[in-house]
């Protein structure tokens, strides 16, 4: 499974991803970089790739009016920093196998919480 990294999204959650077998496209320094929210979906669409961001917008203008995708993460907490983006986000793998993820959006709000949509 891939995985499709925006930019807000740290870059070390790479090495633990590719560890447990995912492939990782990262945006960051590529033609893709900057792109908008619905590029980068269409983009992630065409790889069959899931999404990780922080970026609440893959809800609200996104997934809601596109739900035939491999999968949305996003990590939005009260105080984010890179630490805490990746404890979340790691607590998610051990919760949640890849083959549920496809047209759900998942959105991680801290202390392990996580909602559903989809």
């Amino acid at each position: 499974m891939t995985i499709v990294l925006d930019e807000n999204f740290p870059k070390r959650i790479t090495p633990i991803l590719k560890y447990r077998g995912f492939s990782v496209v990262d945006v960051r320094s590529t033609d893709a970089e900057g792109i908008s929210d619905k590029a980068l979906f269409e983009m992630a669409k065409s790889l069959d790739a899931s999404i990780f961001t922080t970026d609440r917008d893959f809800l609200t203008m996104v997934h809601r009016i596109n739900t035939d995708h491999p999968g949305i993460l996003i990590v939005t907490l009260g105080k984010p920093n890179s630490e805490a983006i990746i404890k979340e986000t790691v607590k998610f793998l051990d919760r949640i196998p890849p083959d549920e993820w496809s047209h759900h959006c998942y959105v991680l709000t801290g202390s392990g919480a996580c909602r559903v949509y989809g």
